[in-house]
């Protein structure tokens, strides 16, 4: 076997045994390298966000005021008036609670619908932001790798219009659509 002087390519940390050389060569560098990608995916806007997710009324019977405190403060630049949210909440709450079970909504865009702006301005307002924050990019590689599939070379002269329409029907394909109706529609 040959031996090399200097390796330029691989890391070489001097090792006593392969497993020793493994681990400082191979495992370190990886953990550390998944450490930083997982610091770098959560930010403080998406840790609280999280927080704001107790305003979603299938979960906010069993929460209280002081686990929003945190999100309040972070978002208050952009609330409409937050001397009073505490009441908001407590409102807000009630309202939820004497609702059936099954008609609370489950998700942040169900709730922010059914949230009425004119009672609850500052709650409106952290369920826009938990709505519209994205927890992780994963949406986001998934319409690009959805891109890369439907704009093939052969592909490649059709216009943002159609272009948007095929990656829309791919992303949300499971949304049953009356291909009738399309027909129709299409003809006219």
């Amino acid at each position: 076997m040959r031996g090399v002087g200097r390796q330029t390519y691989r890391p070489n940390a001097p090792a006593q045994t392969p497993e020793d050389y493994y681990r400082i060569n191979l495992f370190i560098p990886v953990l550390n390298h998944f450490i930083v990608s997982l610091t770098n995916r959560s930010n403080a806007h998406q840790w609280m966000a999280c927080g704001v997710s107790i305003l979603i009324p299938s979960i906010i019977e069993q929460k209280s005021f002081d686990d929003l405190k945190d999100s309040i403060r972070f978002y208050e630049a952009y609330l409409p008036s937050s001397n009073s949210i505490k009441e908001e909440f407590q409102l807000y709450k009630q309202k939820w609670i004497n609702e059936a079970p099954d008609d609370r909504p489950n998700n942040a865009i169900d709730a922010y619908v059914r949230c009425n702006g004119s009672f609850f301005p500052n709650i409106k307002v952290l369920l826009q932001i938990y709505a519209t924050l994205p927890v992780t990019i994963a949406t986001g590689e998934r319409s690009f790798s959805t891109l890369k599939l439907i704009k093939t070379y052969l592909r490649n002269i059709m216009s943002e219009n159609r272009l948007n329409g095929l990656a829309m029907m791919y992303v949300h394909s499971m949304i049953n659509t009356d291909i009738e109706q399309i027909m129709d529609k299409f003809s006219k």
